[in-house]
């Protein structure tokens, strides 16, 4: 009790697989966590940065950052918080994490900016290797500062490797909403969208049940 942590789950071998994923509840508020497999796409190491999107300090949501290393081997990353027009939040700041380390913390405190004396929205983080061979598994976690309900965001490559999560030409977001919602209020998405290169144009299309 009153320990966050991370889960590892392991099958008697490589012929036999699984997917897991985890609800975290707190009255009516959940989060749901998909279990991510130990590969290249969902991990920082030695030239693979990787980012958050979405982190938000302000008088209405608070951001959480959570890290585990999954290997046997110690890794220090660099954080860096980064604005909607590109340049950095307060202070960048290192952390280290031994062999099968989790690690939790706000990031905004972190980089010296902390809630209520700084506020931000639509802010994203970037986490670069530093030394060491280990590697990091990373996710933000945004949650409602009266009602806890919270939201989680995934970390995915900062730097095109040909991986399956990594920012290329085209990605989809599944379900976009502006409708009322059964239990009332309204429904709305907010997208943000990160240039990874600089100088990208960006078309976009929405598709709904009668086609683009």
């Amino acid at each position: 009790y009153a320990q966050a942590g991370s889960i590892e789950f392991f099958t008697q071998d490589a012929d036999h697989k699984i997917q897991v994923t985890a609800r975290t509840s707190n009255g009516n508020y959940s989060k749901t966590f998909q279990g991510l497999n130990h590969n290249d796409d969902n991990t920082a190491s030695t030239a693979r940065p990787m980012m958050i999107q979405n982190l938000v300090s302000n008088d209405t949501f608070r951001t959480a950052y959570g890290g585990f290393n999954p290997t046997d081997n110690s890794i220090t990353v660099e954080f860096e918080l980064i604005d909607n027009s590109g340049n950095t939040i307060g202070s960048s700041f290192t952390r280290s994490f031994f062999g099968k380390q989790y690690s939790g913390f706000s990031p905004f405190a972190e980089a010296g900016v902390p809630y209520p004396d700084y506020a931000f929205d639509n802010a994203w983080m970037k986490i670069t290797h530093v030394s060491g061979s280990g590697e990091l598994m990373s996710y933000g976690a945004t949650a409602n500062n009266n009602t806890n309900d919270p939201a989680v965001h995934m970390a995915v490559q900062a730097a095109d490797i040909s991986g399956f999560n990594s920012p290329s030409e085209y990605q989809v977001i599944p379900e976009v909403l502006w409708a009322p919602a059964t239990g009332g209020g309204t429904w709305m998405t907010e997208v943000q969208i990160t240039d990874i290169t600089g100088g990208s144009e960006v078309s976009v299309y929405f598709n709904s049940v009668t086609g683009e």
